[in-house]
């Protein structure tokens, strides 16, 4: 099989998947190294995980997105394969019908900081992972501007404004190309 490095998926808008057996990502980071999703918004997914980095991912980085109303984990990192080094950072996940952020006891060196999780049937980390550091995530209301109507952008009063690692280095613009 093929081994593809260094993708990166940025800027979409993915919503309404679903499969008719088992779960699979609206986002998927797999078999490889250094790949990349960042400023996508998943929504409505109604069994389906948001974003997915498996398959033996390392080095993946979830960067910036957000998941709206999916029908399953949030993000997950790592049910199948080996998975090493990958990040999951500055994330919305918010009304998922599981966990903001799955870690597999099949994943090594995993990163999941400074996201927002709120909403989700439980708004805490459940890591069975080797090594993975949690920190400054939070769970306050991100107050999207309107969510029904695609509107994704948050309030001035939103709790998640300025809780996120600065990654401008990184990122010159968000999913609005702002």
């Amino acid at each position: 099989s093929t081994v593809e490095n260094t993708n990166v998926i940025r800027r979409n808008l993915v919503y309404g998947n679903a499969t008719a057996v088992g779960t699979s990502g609206g986002i998927v980071i797999g078999s490889g190294t250094g790949n990349q999703a960042y400023n996508n918004i998943v929504r409505g997914s109604s069994q389906d995980i948001c974003i997915q980095v498996d398959f033996n991912s390392v080095n993946g980085k979830v960067y910036n997105n957000t998941c709206y109303n999916t029908g399953g984990d949030g993000i997950v990192v790592g049910s199948d394969g080996t998975n090493t080094g990958n990040e999951v950072k500055n994330n919305i996940v918010k009304g998922s019908t599981g966990r903001p952020v799955r870690v597999y006891a099949n994943s090594t060196s995993a990163t999941v900081s400074n996201n927002d999780f709120h909403g989700n049937s439980l708004d805490s980390v459940l890591d069975n992972g080797v090594t993975t550091t949690i920190s400054g995530n939070i769970t306050t209301d991100p107050q999207f501007v309107n969510a029904a109507g695609d509107d994704f952008h948050l309030q001035s009063g939103s709790g998640a404004i300025g809780a996120g690692l600065d990654l401008s280095g990184t990122f010159t613009t968000d999913f609005y190309g702002t």
